[in-house]
C-alpha cells in the first residue's frame, strides 16, 4: 500500500492504527506483516514519536504485550 507524505493531525491517526494493529497482533499472529509495515511507516515519518513510544512499538512486534500495557506505553493518556 501506498502512503501519502503525513503531516502531525494525520500522523496521530497513524499511531493509533499502530496500537489497533498491535493489539490485533496479540491475539492474532497473522497481523505481523501490516504491524511492521505501518509501524516502519509511522516511525520513519514521525521523528517527534519519542523514544520510548519506537521501542514499545518495535517489541510489540518482537514479543507482544498484552493491548493495555501497549495502549498505556504508546497513547498519551487523552487517547485511552
Amino acid at each position: 500500500m501506498a502512503y501519502k507524505q503525513i503531516d502531525h493531525e494525520d500522523g496521530t491517526l497513524l499511531v493509533i492504527a499502530c496500537v489497533i494493529l498491535g493489539c490485533l497482533y496479540y491475539y492474532a499472529p497473522r497481523y505481523k506483516d501490516k504491524l511492521i509495515e505501518v509501524t516502519q511507516k509511522a516511525i520513519k515519518d514521525m521523528p517527534y514519536l519519542g523514544e520510548k513510544r519506537v521501542e514499545a512499538l518495535n517489541n510489540q512486534i518482537k514479543a507482544p504485550v498484552n493491548p493495555m500495557t501497549l495502549i498505556k506505553a504508546v497513547l498519551p493518556f487523552n487517547y485511552r
